[in-house]
């Protein structure tokens, strides 16, 4: 990991970008690898989304019908109406997975 982490911090200089990585809780382990990176992080939690609380479902919703509207497809799909099976299928992540809604296929 610390070499992933080492080719990242070295991107990010020669090209004067700043990176942002998301992804699971084990992401955390990363800046204590190097101390340069460490004190260069920030850790911002974005919480699940909860299908019990119906401010949390409207956002979901939301999400959904911006992400069928950018869909590579010759039609836009109603992902909405099944916005139930979505939210279970993402484990409340911030943005439905592409394998739950059938893009993998597109995947590089």
């Amino acid at each position: 990991m610390l070499h992933q982490i080492n080719w990242i911090k070295s991107i990010a200089n020669l090209t004067g970008t700043v990176h942002i990585l998301f992804g699971t809780y084990e992401l955390l382990n990363c800046p204590p690898l190097n101390g340069q990176v460490g004190r260069r992080s920030e850790d911002i939690h974005i919480p699940r989304y909860h299908a019990d609380e119906a401010e949390d479902v409207a956002e979901f919703r939301k999400i959904i019908s911006t992400f069928q509207r950018h869909l590579p497809l010759h039609s836009e799909p109603n992902l909405e109406q099944h916005y139930e099976y979505l939210l279970e299928g993402s484990v409340g992540q911030r943005s439905p997975k592409r394998d739950v809604v059938g893009m993998k296929q597109y995947d590089s």
